[in-house]
């Protein structure tokens, strides 16, 4: 999967999450989609993430 088909993937994902009239994606597919973001995200500057998150709460911490 490339970069800019990970990036569609994840935004239908997430539209179907929000009650799109979509098919929902493979469960396998969709952690791997995670895997990869996480490993990208290891590689920021913590402030860059700070910085995307700063007006979120998450509502189970």
């Amino acid at each position: 999967m490339k970069k800019n088909e990970l990036i569609d993937f994840l935004i239908l994902h997430n539209k179907w999450r929000r009650g799109a009239d979509i098919p929902m994606k493979s469960p396998k597919d969709i952690g791997m989609a995670i895997e990869a973001v996480v490993a990208v995200l290891k590689g920021f500057d913590n402030d860059v993430v700070d910085f995307i998150l700063k007006d979120y709460e998450f509502t189970n911490k």
